[in-house]
């Protein structure tokens, strides 16, 4: 009877045993599906960040590519930008050259005039008073009185 007592109870260990180990086979088993559905989700989460970030990379890259590019086309404004400065002081320095060499050429130009005209005065008084001695001595000839007394009359 001990023998069959403990064959009872072994059995009766065995089946607690079974059901303990069915309800830890259900608890893993629901365990497993929950660590699968957060697996899935947290995959997807990171498929989702992997393109967000390939997206962000590639932008990156065409906005890096564009900011050289830039770089490059400043760089290339800025020497021009030079060499038309460079060019302009050339062009001021020149015209300030040839402005001054004008003004030059125009006092020049003034004191040969000025020399011209005191010249020609001269030459007018002189003409004017050999006029009025060629008109003196033909009217002394004439026994006349020269015209040019006559025009004050």
């Amino acid at each position: 009877m001990k023998e069959a007592a403990d064959a009872v109870k072994e059995k009766d260990d065995a089946v607690v045993q079974k059901e303990k180990a069915e309800n830890d086979l259900v608890q893993a088993r629901e365990a497993n599906a929950k660590l699968k559905a957060e697996l899935e989700e947290k995959s997807a989460q990171f498929e989702t960040k992997t393109s967000d970030y390939d997206l962000l990379s590639e932008t990156n890259d065409k906005n890096q590519s564009e900011v050289q590019e830039l770089k490059t086309e400043i760089q290339k404004i800025d020497s021009k930008n030079r060499e038309l400065e460079s060019k302009m002081e050339e062009l001021k320095v020149e015209t300030i050259k040839e402005r001054n060499q004008q003004n030059e050429k125009f006092e020049t130009d003034k004191q040969k005039l000025i020399e011209i005209a005191n010249q020609l005065e001269i030459d007018i008084d002189k003409l004017q008073k050999e006029l009025e001695q060629s008109e003196e001595q033909s009217a002394e000839r004439l026994g006349r009185k020269p015209i040019y007394l006559l025009n004050m009359i």
